[in-house]
């Protein structure tokens, strides 16, 4: 028996980590009012309407795993759960990678990796990360945060304070189409989620061709407090990969003192998309928008914080050889965010979206719009 424990392999186990975090939500008080051109009314039969809601939401809980195999390779993964009543009926695998570190500073994700595709994404995308209770409205809603795909990506870390450079490119599966014959990117009229290209991020490749991405961010001064960067991302959508997709970013963040200043730039071009053509009359469209949030520190006691925040953002999107009219959202928030300890913090935020999408109608475009005022209350537990 010694001679056969001696010849059994030796049993390795790699330490994990676990934590994770819980979002519940409240809304006191919700006001939607959707508007309707005259022509849209009597053509589709759509009415205009009012309603107020409110009600408790359990948002999201999510669970991040972590382990280190060596010094330098590792493996981390979140999954998490959304839309959770009696039953879950969304379960997100946000990321999933294998990392590999090496002592110069250069590193190696492979597997669902979370994209560096502008700061909101990868470094406030969660509740606990930010001040405010929600995130911005077309990355969020429309985009689909965080973003994130299966591929590899490569970052290479340079310089020290007070002058940093962090080099990021990634090859992807990248965004696919959302219907079945390959090319419509957004849904379009009739379907469900119809303005939405998150799920387009699909398991599989769609096409047989790769998205490609960069990234550069500088950080200055000391503790890296300002970072200025900019992302870069290209690959086709289309099922017969003649349709491409560009995405670009610029962003500016920066922590001086009690006051953080964060502001993103995002445009979009996609080719010959089926889907807007019932929206701005042609397939060829962009988008070009904006946001910027802020906090101030009120308050700071051993571990309590009092952070004061506000917000705004806005985005058009329109057809970009001709077309007629233009998708436009302007987004506002305020609010507190009381951080009680390590683990807990609870937020309140005042908002205001004004969302209008134009619909074509005999050759000409005819809004539908919604405004929404809301209040809502944010629990965040962290454990």
């Amino acid at each position: 028996s010694a001679a056969l424990a001696l010849c059994a392999p030796a049993q390795v186990s790699a330490k994990v980590i676990f934590t994770g975090y819980a979002d519940l939500r409240f809304v006191p008080y919700g006001e939607t009012v959707l508007s309707v051109a005259p022509a849209l009314q009597t053509a589709f039969k759509i009415p205009e309407n009012r309603v107020k809601d409110r009600g408790f939401t359990l948002d999201s809980i999510g669970f991040f795993a972590s382990t280190y195999f060596n010094d330098q390779l590792g493996f981390s993964t979140d999954i998490t759960y959304r839309q959770i009543g009696f039953k879950t009926n969304e379960i997100r695998l946000q990321y999933a990678y294998l990392f590999y570190d090496h002592p110069s500073r250069f590193s190696v994700h492979a597997g669902k990796i979370t994209l560096p595709f502008g700061y909101y994404n990868q470094h406030y995308f969660y509740p606990f990360q930010r001040k405010s209770v929600s995130p911005p409205v077309f990355q969020s809603a429309i985009l689909g945060l965080p973003i994130g795909d299966a591929g590899v990506k490569f970052v290479q870390k340079l310089g020290a304070e007070p002058f940093g450079v962090e080099l990021s490119a990634y090859a992807i599966n990248g965004y696919g189409s959302s219907d079945a014959a390959g090319t419509s990117f957004r849904p379009g009229l009739g379907a469900t989620n119809a303005l939405v290209v998150a799920n387009n991020l699909n398991a599989t490749n769609d096409n047989g061709d790769l998205a490609y991405g960069e990234n550069i961010t500088f950080k200055l001064f000391r503790n890296e407090s300002v970072k200025l960067g900019s992302n870069l991302y290209y690959g086709p959508w289309s099922k017969d990969g003649q349709r491409d997709l560009l995405i670009v970013t610029g962003y500016g963040a920066a922590e001086l003192g009690r006051f953080d200043f964060l502001a993103e730039y995002l445009y979009t071009k996609t080719e010959n998309d089926n889907g807007v053509i019932g929206f701005y009359g042609i397939p060829d469209w962009e988008s070009n928008g904006f946001f910027v949030e802020s906090s101030y520190l009120l308050y700071k006691n051993e571990q309590k914080t009092l952070h004061a925040f506000a917000g705004a953002e806005y985005t058009q999107a329109e057809g970009n050889r001709g077309g007629s009219g233009k998708e436009i959202l302007r987004n506002y928030k305020a609010g507190a965010a009381f951080k009680l300890n390590d683990f807990v913090t609870l937020k309140t935020e005042l908002s205001r979206l004004e969302y209008a999408i134009p619909i074509q109608l005999g050759g000409s475009a005819q809004n539908l719009s919604i405004d929404r005022n809301g209040i809502a209350l944010n629990l965040v537990v962290t454990y």
